[in-house]
């Protein structure tokens, strides 16, 4: 009876000690003295009696710091957003001009190692999977030879190695089949022989002529690497086939591009592949997952950079540890480790609107965007605090471009058409007055933030005219080159109300043939809303200058499936560039060269050819600049592009993710998934 009632009476301490302390809010770790009943036997008698026993409460433990994010402790998963579909893998196809997509990229941008590549930020040429630098180009009989040596211990996610037959395979591959695209800017048959394997890990790369900085180390040096093992069995039929055609024939790329398309049609399932991540699953229309590789070797490489421009990379599990361009005695002013540091990288697809609204609700970390954010969302996502949102300047332009295999758009009489609706086409204006000043505008194919390599002094029709200069002097072109019209274009000068276009009707070729209705494909709003403005001010352009048009809101791939089947007059794109400007030949020369013109837009400049030829065979850096600047200059003048804008990046994540730099020309998306660098936060 007694020993019950004592219980109450403890529980009712109990409850005073608590009380106590959650109304102090300082925690009761101090030693207390305490009553106890005790109950013992003595000579066979149950004896009650009340002792004093000392307590020394438990403290609670404290929080431990949130681990720092390491590639050996990664996260579940990241997702980042993408716009559009994956379209394939096959990496015949990925880098051939059908393939060149970005959201391919960005999901494959892991998969195939290149020699060298560029540093972060900075953009040094540095070794990726390469043994140090390349050794100095030697002459062996007829031919200029470059050797380059691989790292040992690298291995393919299979876990086989990866060696010099893997890249002579891949060069090799690229030259029998004549691939088109960016493989020639690799690979490039007009200069390159063959590649051979004169080692497990030693490349020899055998050249008809000295190889210069975009043939060399901006060429076959940074060209992807596939898989020998899995693509030599799958190619036989096709390789035996190649063989026997005569690259010197007349026929021969009628002979050849069949054979390219059943290459880039193959299916990739099961390719092993090389990077810190490899490829999952693909639910077309919906997502794609890639996931952590376990054979990547790289994982854990500490890249270093310094004031004075030294650059260091080490491994301490592949024991290699290399400085280049300086001692690292000055200030070190970039220093991250390779991840991944997610086990999966999901890409999930979206309209824009709702990619947009999927981060703001948390259903994604980042949204990828070679457009960059839109001025409407980003002011939307600067407000929210869960949201970073950071402006880079933009490796890149927007541009359209014409099918020079159109009778219109061709030969002497094309290029002064080009060079009319380049004089109508006022960037200025559509900078600063349609697009708010969200875009720059851009002349030349080398944006300026190229400061090395961009030229000031192309040639810009009618730029600083006034609308009705720009159209008089347009006809001028015109009505020289031998164009008529039913009704010639005219601008009515006076009041602002008064004042304006009075349109040209019926404008007829030189050649006597009076051009059609043209059809202007460009993306849409919910894609690119810069562009899909822009497109229709162009439209109504060139509609002043009598020229027959129609614009058309056409989903991005549907643009370039017309494009690389021929099937546009007009359309509107967009490229992102390479720190070096090869793309100046690259884009408008193709595996076919001067003969047929490029692939896709069937542009034929023998001037270009020749420049492009000195190009590739410079090696002097200062040279090369002059003919890049004459390059940039030709291309302004012939306009197998009109130039429009390039526009400041704007990346916007999630907190949830995290970087070790955010200043990046060109911007975080310009690192596709930048699976190698994002970190969660959360382990920071």
């Amino acid at each position: 009876m007694n020993i019950r009632k004592a219980f109450c009476l403890l529980g009712l301490l109990a409850v005073t000690i608590i009380a106590t302390a959650c109304a102090s809010n300082t925690p009761i770790i101090e030693t207390v003295t305490v009553k106890e009943i005790v109950t013992q036997v003595v000579a066979g008698t149950p004896q009650t009696k009340i002792v004093e026993v000392v307590v020394t409460p438990t403290p609670e433990a404290a929080p431990q710091p949130a681990e720092k994010a390491s590639p050996f402790n990664r996260a579940e998963a990241i997702r980042q957003a993408i716009l559009a579909d994956l379209d394939g893998l096959n990496p015949w196809y990925l880098f051939d001009i059908t393939g060149a997509s970005y959201w391919n990229y960005v999901i494959t941008s892991a998969f195939y190692p290149t020699i060298y590549t560029v540093s972060d930020q900075r953009w040094d040429w540095v070794p990726l999977i390469a043994d140090g630098m390349p050794g100095p180009i030697v002459q062996e009989g007829d031919f200029y030879v470059g050797t380059a040596k691989l790292k040992d211990g690298l291995k393919w996610s299979d876990g086989t190695p990866l060696t010099a037959e893997d890249v002579a395979f891949t060069a090799n591959t690229a030259l029998l089949f004549a691939l088109s695209g960016n493989w020639p800017g690799y690979y490039n048959p007009a200069v390159l022989d063959r590649v051979e394997a004169a080692d497990n890990l030693t490349m020899k790369y055998y050249y008809t002529v000295p190889p210069g900085l975009p043939v060399w180390q901006y060429g076959a040096l940074i060209g992807p690497v596939v898989n020998k093992t899995f693509w030599e069995p799958k190619i036989a039929d096709l390789v035996t086939r190649a063989e026997a055609l005569d690259p010197e024939a007349a026929d021969f790329y009628d002979l050849i591009t069949p054979l390219q398309l059943e290459l880039e049609a193959i299916p990739a399932d099961g390719e092993p592949t090389y990077g810190g991540i490899k490829f999952s699953k693909w639910e077309p229309g919906a997502y794609v997952e890639d996931v952590f590789n376990d054979q990547f070797a790289m994982i854990g490489t500490v890249e270093e950079e310094y004031a004075n421009g030294a650059y260091r990379e080490y491994n301490e599990a592949m024991g290699y540890d290399f400085t280049l361009y300086g001692e690292t005695t000055a200030t070190k002013t970039l220093e991250l480790t390779f991840g991944p540091y997610f086990d999966t990288f999901l890409f999930p697809i979206y309209s824009q609107d709702a990619a947009y609204l999927a981060l703001q609700s948390g259903e994604v970390d980042m949204v990828l965007n070679p457009s960059g954010v839109p001025k409407g969302v980003r002011e939307q996502l600067e407000s929210d605090p869960n949201i970073t949102v950071v402006r880079n300047a933009q490796n890149g332009f927007r541009y359209i471009e014409f099918n020079q295999a159109r009778s219109y758009f061709s030969g002497e009489q094309g290029m002064a058409l080009r060079q009319a609706i380049a004089c109508m086409v006022d960037n200025e204006f559509l900078a600063t007055n349609v697009l708010q000043n969200e875009v720059t505008p851009v002349y030349t194919l080398v944006p300026e933030g190229l400061t090395y390599w961009y030229n000031p002094e192309v040639p810009i029709y009618c730029r600083g005219m006034t609308e009705a200069e720009r159209l008089n002097e347009a006809v001028r072109i015109l009505k020289e080159a031998g164009y008529t019209w039913e009704v010639e274009p005219s601008y009515t000068e006076g009041s602002a109300r008064d004042a304006g276009y009075v349109y040209g009707k019926g404008i007829v070729s030189p050649d006597g043939t009076a051009i059609p209705e043209l059809d202007f494909q460009a993306p849409g709003p919910g894609y690119d809303p810069l562009r899909a403005t822009v497109a229709v001010h162009i439209e109504q352009w060139l509609k002043a200058l009598g020229i027959p048009v129609t614009m058309n809101y056409t989903p991005f791939n549907t643009i370039r499936a017309n494009e690389n089947s021929g099937e546009f007059d007009i359309i509107m794109l967009g490229w992102g560039l390479t720190p070096f400007p090869s793309y100046l030949c690259d884009f408008f020369t193709g595996a076919t060269g001067v003969g047929d013109g490029s692939d896709n837009i069937s542009y034929v400049s023998p001037k270009l050819h020749e420049q492009c030829t000195a190009f590739y065979s410079e090696a002097d850096m200062e040279k090369a600049r002059q003919i890049a600047y004459d390059l940039q200059v030709t291309l302004a003048t012939e306009l197998p592009y009109v130039m429009l804008f390039t526009n400041p990046i704007f990346d916007a994540y999630a907190n949830t993710i995290t970087y070790p730099y955010t200043e990046a020309f060109d911007g975080l998306q310009g690192l596709y998934s930048a699976w190698y660098l994002v970190m969660p936060t959360g382990q920071q």
